[in-house]
């Protein structure tokens, strides 16, 4: 593995990442009958393991802009942002979060170009509607109750000192220090 020894980081080898990805998703991909899949990386250091789905999916001749949807996260700012370049550069669609996984703390939120042209805020809102079982007065198509982009959403156990990363909001990026 490869590492900085002052931070205590580690990177998991392209090989490996590549390895896991296959054993992972590889069955799922032959036969993907869903309209994308969701990756969320909650230590995405530079993002060599989602780039490792990525090649995993266009092996299987799906096109990750299309099928794709990544959250991402690292306490690093550093490491971040280089998952940050990584995934706009390969054009995956997603969000990159500066902060504490395991405290569900986020001080910086960046999605990609790709989230933004992709429609990607209103694919996962319908599927995500999809997904919880709510349906309209006809109960023919799901909705998904409208709130304000600008407030989280009320979580029981969220300290309100930190800000939790469940609604999408409607600019670039939030920074909360």
């Amino acid at each position: 593995m490869y590492f900085t020894a002052l931070t205590g980081q580690f990177f998991t080898p392209h090989e490996v990442s590549e390895l896991m990805a296959r054993v992972t998703y590889g069955d799922e991909l032959k036969t993907l009958d869903k309209p994308f899949i969701t990756v969320c990386e909650p230590a995405c250091g530079a993002g060599g393991m989602v780039l490792a789905v990525v090649n995993v999916m266009l092996s299987h001749g799906h096109n990750p802009a299309q099928r794709l949807w990544v959250q991402a996260q690292d306490i690093d700012r550093t490491a971040a942002l280089m998952c940050y370049l990584q995934m706009a550069l390969w054009h995956i669609p997603g969000v990159v979060i500066v902060g504490n996984t395991l405290a569900m703390e986020a001080r910086e939120v960046w999605y990609t170009p790709a989230h933004y042209l992709g429609f990607w805020h209103h694919r996962l809102e319908r599927e995500w509607g999809r997904a919880e079982g709510q349906t309209d007065d006809t109960g023919d198509r799901p909705t998904v109750q409208d709130e304000p982009q600008s407030e989280p959403i009320n979580h029981p156990i969220r300290d309100e000192g930190r800000p939790l990363i469940l609604s999408i909001p409607k600019g670039q990026s939030s920074f909360d220090f």
